[in-house]
């Protein structure tokens, strides 16, 4: 009995150093990218949902695709930071408005389910900068109003796997959404 607790503390001892080892390495994937980057004098931000995805080039689709880069750019240096709107693209199926957004934050963008009635929803969208909510349309009233409110949060509130409390870690996550339309591109944002 005795060789058996000493072996839990010293497997705990062992936990708790990897812990703190890894606290001490830790980074910033997406901040670190971004850093790395280097403007070409070339501005984008304003148009490029119209040159890319062939949006209507208006003042309202100007606006949605400048704010949102700069939402996704502040999510990241500063965690939490509000962010209500979520673009939405909408166009015909195989358009590229998945494709765009993947583009956009690749390798930190998932496209699957959000099961919000599961606990695990705020554990899928950790290490994740973009996420696309696709077909919105499927949503019904009441499905839409808990996507708003669970998109508009500006932290997280679950317990980890294998944790003994909950943490509370500030959102990173930026959030748009794809509707199939008939018609071309158009962008609309949520509140």
């Amino acid at each position: 009995n005795l060789a058996w607790q000493a072996c839990l503390i010293e497997l705990r001892t062992l936990g708790l150093g990897v812990l703190m080892a890894a606290k001490r390495a830790r980074f910033h994937p997406v901040r670190v990218w971004l850093d790395s980057l280097q403007w070409d004098s070339v501005p984008r931000l304003d148009h490029w949902l119209v040159d890319f995805l062939g949006a209507a080039d208006t003042q309202y689709t100007r606006r949605v695709g400048r704010y949102f880069l700069l939402n996704m750019v502040a999510r990241v240096f500063q965690p939490g930071c509000i962010m209500r709107s979520v673009p939405v693209l909408e166009g015909a199926q195989n358009r590229g408005k998945s494709t765009a957004l993947r583009i956009l934050a690749q390798p930190w963008f998932s496209d699957t389910h959000l099961n919000l009635a599961n606990k695990d929803v705020y554990q899928a969208i950790q290490g994740i900068w973009l996420y696309e909510i696709a077909e919105m349309e499927s949503f019904s009233r009441a499905e839409a109003a808990r996507v708003k409110e669970f998109i508009s949060s500006r932290d997280d509130n679950y317990r980890p796997p294998y944790e003994g409390r909950n943490i509370h870690p500030a959102r990173q996550v930026v959030f748009a959404g794809s509707i199939n339309g008939e018609g071309a591109l158009e962008v609309q944002a949520t509140k």
